[in-house]
């Protein structure tokens, strides 16, 4: 399964010439999934500008439970330095550029100190997702 890629690609540490980046794969597929030693509950988000933008209708969502509660899925590629050190974030598109913004900035908080060194020490990319339920008034 393909997905486009958004706009969005957050960039942290330059990977050496000797770690060269491989290139991001084309589907969920083609990386594996991550791990993190520490799990998260995310009961509150602080920026709603993404939920707020769903609301107005100016992006795509899934079908409404009870009319109200939509649940919404961000897949994210994470590239993770040899070291462990979190080099690129990269949430793929749901038609809405805000939503993937936070998706990525909660993404980045989860992963602090809690990424995954690949075994061969050479940067490897990861996909995880990010579920977010929101219910709506009206």
């Amino acid at each position: 399964m393909k997905y486009p890629l958004a706009l969005l690609a957050i960039s942290f540490f330059a990977i050496t010439s000797a770690q060269a980046a491989p290139p991001m794969p084309t589907s969920l597929e083609a990386a594996e999934p991550l791990r993190l030693s520490r799990t998260f509950r995310m009961d509150r988000v602080t920026n709603l500008n993404g939920f707020a933008a769903v609301e107005r209708g100016k992006c795509s969502t899934p079908v409404a439970v009870d009319g109200r509660l939509h649940t919404i899925s961000v897949p994210i590629f994470v590239l993770i330095s040899g070291e462990g050190q979190i080099a690129r974030v990269v949430p793929l598109n749901t038609d809405c550029p805000a939503l993937d913004t936070i998706a990525a900035k909660e993404q980045i908080r989860r992963m602090q100190g809690n990424t995954p060194v690949p075994a061969d020490r050479q940067p490897h990319w990861y996909w995880t997702r990010m579920d977010f339920a929101v219910e709506f008034d009206g």
